[in-house]
């Protein structure tokens, strides 16, 4: 028996995808491990914790502002368009990148006193170098997701996070200290390497890049834009909590908390996995397509809630020894944070999908809307929970927008296309079947 094309497809997108998304989180474990146990304070890693995130926050905006209008147009255009889009896709890459550097270049100072962290300065400074290499990275990660050539994207990231470790191993190994500052370097040598590996695969198809007139630049612009204020929401919901504990308690903390949140990302990859599939796959269709985005949204939130929901349960009962084996017993107060957490990371396997099917089927502008709505929300309860409660408060915080954006998003589904997540838990329930059924066809197409 063989396999059908489009499950051989998806199948291998979702095994290439999944290998891509768990390198990033154990490397980022192994390399956390290294740090809390070997190289760095609690205070430290607290400065390293605030460094992510605003390293996170301008890949969010790079990737907001083109990433989906990359993948929407080079999915929907012709082959003779195609080389506008991608060279669209890299002036916008360049000027966002030097925009993003600027800000962050003049905002330094006012940053680093809002957050209590003087440490965080040079660092900031440094991480120029890693915004100028995530530009050639980002535009062939773009270009392989794509076409969902998660293969060649899964070796481009070993090679970026393994020489970030590599870097960081040598001088502990030859007894030296790590700086916070080397940190930095270490992680923009590993952008940079990916690039080239990235290069390296995609080299006979540079040449397919053309000077795009200006329709097509703002073509992307004006798609992305709503996508990269949804991003902007996202990330302002998810990491309002580390500024403001920052701000109202200690960097030591915010140690504790980059802990948990590290566990909490491993469980969110199929979320993401599933989202970074769904969207190319959806990428043709339109609002006036109910019943295939009906399907869509309730088989994909099912699939990541079958994965996501035993892993949940597993690291809410084994918290405390999930943050000793990651960390030590210095962050074992985090294990509250980290449970509740595993509660929210349930209601997040249907923000993450709906998210990206409006996005997909041309609906930007409704999910910033939301997800901004619930941004501010959850910047308001943090204030008032983390002032009362401490850490738990972040937490609690983050739990209660997350149900209140779930109620209003699923009635949204539900009136536009009838949605129905009851739907979803039988599409949860039959997933490892079928699973199974497509593995066996694998393993046995030649039989």
């Amino acid at each position: 028996m063989s396999t059908p094309p489009h499950d051989h497809t998806v199948l291998k997108a979702v095994f290439y995808g999944g290998l891509q998304r768990a390198t990033v989180i154990i490397f980022g474990m192994l390399t956390t491990m290294v740090l809390a146990h070997w190289a760095v304070t609690p205070h430290q890693m607290g400065i390293w914790s605030l460094y992510l995130i605003v390293a996170a926050f301008v890949e969010i905006v790079r990737h907001g502002l083109v990433k989906n209008s990359v993948i929407k147009y080079l999915n929907t255009s012709t082959a003779a368009e195609r080389p506008f889009v991608l060279g669209a896709s890299l002036v916008l890459n360049i000027l966002i990148t030097l925009a993003v550097a600027a800000v962050i270049f003049f905002c330094t100072p006012l940053l680093v006193r809002v957050l209590k962290a003087p440490e965080l300065r040079p660092m900031l400074y440094w991480n120029n170098l890693a915004l100028l290499s995530l530009i050639p990275f980002s535009h062939f990660e773009w270009l392989m997701l794509s076409q969902l050539n998660l293969k060649h994207l899964f070796w481009t990231y070993v090679v970026r996070q393994s020489v970030t470790l590599l870097l960081l191993l040598v001088p502990l190994v030859l007894g030296q200290q790590v700086s916070l500052n080397a940190l930095v370097i270490y992680y923009a040598a590993g952008i940079l390497s990916g690039a080239l590996v990235a290069y390296f695969f995609y080299r006979h198809r540079s040449a397919h890049l053309a000077v795009p007139p200006r329709a097509w630049l703002l073509r992307l612009f004006h798609f992305g834009k709503y996508a990269f204020g949804t991003n902007m929401s996202n990330l302002v919901m998810r990491s309002t909590d580390s500024f403001v504990v920052s701000n109202l308690l200690t960097t030591a903390i915010v140690a504790q908390q980059g802990i948990a949140l590290r566990i909490f990302n491993m469980v969110d990859i199929p979320s993401q996995l599933i989202g970074d599939i769904l969207f190319p796959k959806t990428a043709h269709l339109s609002a006036q397509d109910k019943g295939h985005v009906k399907f869509y949204f309730e088989k994909s939130s099912g699939a990541v809630l079958a994965v996501v929901l035993p892993l949940a349960l597993v690291v809410f009962l084994l918290a405390e020894w999930t943050i000793w084996l990651l960390a030590g017993t210095q962050y074992l107060n985090a294990a509250p944070y980290l449970r509740c957490m595993m509660l929210a990371s349930i209601v997040l396997c249907f923000l993450k999908q709906y998210g990206t099917i409006t996005d997909a089927i041309g609906r930007p502008r409704t999910n910033f809307l939301v997800t901004t709505g619930m941004a501010v929300v959850n910047v308001g309860l943090c204030f008032f929970w983390v002032s009362r409660f401490g850490l738990i408060g972040a937490a609690y915080s983050f739990i209660i927008t997350s149900l209140l954006a779930f109620a209003i998003t699923q009635h949204l589904l539900w009136r536009e296309f009838g949605v129905n997540v009851f739907n979803s838990l039988r599409y949860a329930a039959g997933f490892y079947p079928q699973m199974g059924k497509l593995v066996q066809q694998k393993l046995f197409s030649h039989a």
